[in-house]
C-alpha cells in the first residue's frame, strides 16, 4: 500500500516561480541601480536613495530563496508505505529537515484525520479593489500516531479516493481512527503551527472523536464536525477565523507598505530636484 504526495497544479508551478524569480530580478536591479550611479555619476543625491539597497537585496534574496524552497517542494515528494506490518516512508516539508519514518504497525496508537490549508483563493469585490477577502482551499491529512513517532500525510484533495483506503486500512488493523476540525497545518506557513504543538495535541486526543467505519470522506466531515463541536471545550481556529485574521495582517502589511511607498516617492523626488 503506497501514497505519494502529487505536485502542486502546474498553473501554480509555473505562477510561483515566474513571480518569485520575476519580481527577484527587479528587486535585484533595483538594488544595484544606486551602486552603479555611484560609481559612473557620483552625486550627494544618489545617497537619498542608495539607503534603500541592502534592504532590496534582502527581498532579492528572500524570492531566490523562496523560489529554490517551490522547486525542490515539487522534486522532492513525500511518500509513504505499508509492507510487513511497517509503515515506511519520508517527509518533505517546507524550511523543515525531511524526516524519515519507520513505525512497526503494532505501535500505532491512532489515527487523526482532519483538513490542513493548501493555498488562500483571494477574491475582490467588482466595484472596488480595496474590499477583498479569502478563500481556504483545504485537503485532507492523516496523522498516524505511534509510539515513537508522528507521521503527517497530506492528501491532494478532499476527493483523492486515498483517504478513505488508509482509513479503512488502519479501521482493519484495529487501530481507532479519530478526527479533529482544527486546523494545524499551513502550506508554506512553517509558523502557522510547529511540528512539536502538531504532535502534541495528536498525542493529546482529549480534543479526538471517535471515527467509526463505513468510511466516507469527505461527505462524513459535516457530521464530524457536529459531533466534534459538541464535545470539544479547547479554544480553536475555525476556517473564518484564519480568513479574518489573515485579512486584518494583510490590512496592516497594505498600510506599512502605503506608508514606506509615499517615503520612498519622496526621496526619489527630492533627488531628482537635486539632480536639476
Amino acid at each position: 500500500m503506497i501514497y505519494q504526495e502529487t505536485n502542486t497544479d502546474m498553473f501554480f508551478r509555473i505562477f510561483y516561480q515566474l513571480f518569485f524569480i520575476g519580481f527577484g530580478l527587479f528587486l535585484l536591479a533595483a538594488g544595484l541601480f544606486p551602486v552603479y550611479l555611484l560609481f559612473t555619476m557620483p552625486s550627494w543625491w544618489i545617497l537619498t536613495v542608495a539607503w534603500m539597497t541592502p534592504f532590496l537585496l534582502w527581498l532579492a534574496w528572500y524570492m531566490a530563496k523562496a523560489s529554490r524552497q517551490s522547486f525542490m517542494k515539487e522534486k522532492y515528494l513525500s511518500r509513504y508505505e505499508i509492507k510487513d506490518g511497517r509503515l515506511t516512508g519520508m517527509s518533505y516539508r517546507l524550511d523543515e529537515k525531511p524526516r524519515m519514518h519507520d513505525v512497526d504497525l503494532n505501535d500505532v496508537q491512532r489515527v487523526v484525520v482532519t483538513s490542513y490549508i493548501l493555498r488562500l483563493n483571494i477574491h475582490r469585490h467588482s466595484h472596488t479593489l480595496d474590499t477583498h477577502y479569502y478563500t481556504p482551499v483545504t485537503a485532507p491529512a492523516l496523522y498516524i500516531v505511534s509510539d515513537d513517532d508522528v507521521v503527517e500525510m497530506l492528501i491532494s484533495d478532499h476527493h483523492n479516493p486515498a483517504t478513505n483506503e488508509w482509513l479503512q486500512f488502519f479501521d482493519d488493523q484495529g487501530i481507532p481512527v479519530t478526527y479533529t476540525d482544527e486546523i494545524m497545518h499551513f502550506i508554506g506557513h512553517t509558523k502557522f503551527w510547529s511540528v512539536k504543538k502538531r504532535e502534541k495535541y495528536v498525542r493529546d486526543g482529549s480534543d479526538l472523536v471517535e471515527y467509526k467505519a463505513p468510511f466516507n470522506w469527505p461527505h462524513d466531515a459535516e457530521a464530524l464536525y457536529e459531533k466534534w463541536k459538541n464535545q470539544s471545550s479547547l479554544k480553536r481556529m475555525k476556517i473564518d477565523e484564519i480568513e479574518l485574521k489573515t485579512h486584518q495582517e494583510n490590512q496592516k502589511k497594505k498600510k506599512w507598505r502605503s506608508f514606506w511607498a509615499v517615503i520612498l516617492w519622496i526621496l526619489m523626488i527630492i533627488a531628482l530636484l537635486s539632480a536639476l
